[in-house]
């Protein structure tokens, strides 16, 4: 998963370009009547190293180094740095967990 952030561009990136290996994608804005897309982009490659290269809407061109599988905030200007997913909140494991019944 890839999230970008504009400084010189706009703040959300929509329109810039993201290539890895040969696979592309563009960072839109809705898609319909009353609707909004994601515009965190996700792509499928194998393991190992990648190459990210990002277009920005400004013109800018930048590339970044990753490893399959990240997921990573890329801001205009050159600073990438890589996220870890959190869960949404802990589990308690001493206390248990209520069941619903039906009936």
């Amino acid at each position: 998963m890839i999230r970008l952030r504009g400084t010189k561009s706009n703040r959300f990136a929509i329109g810039a370009r993201v290539k890895i290996g040969g696979l592309a994608q563009t960072v839109r804005c809705g898609s319909g009547c009353l609707s909004q897309s994601t515009a965190d982009l996700h792509f499928g490659v194998s393991k190992g190293p990648v190459t990210v290269t990002v277009t920005w809407p400004a013109g800018a061109e930048e590339t970044f180094e990753g490893r399959s599988g990240m997921r990573a905030t890329i801001t205009e200007g050159g600073k990438a740095e890589e996220v870890e997913l959190k869960p949404a909140r802990a589990v308690d494991k001493a206390r248990p967990v209520p069941t619903i019944r039906a009936g």
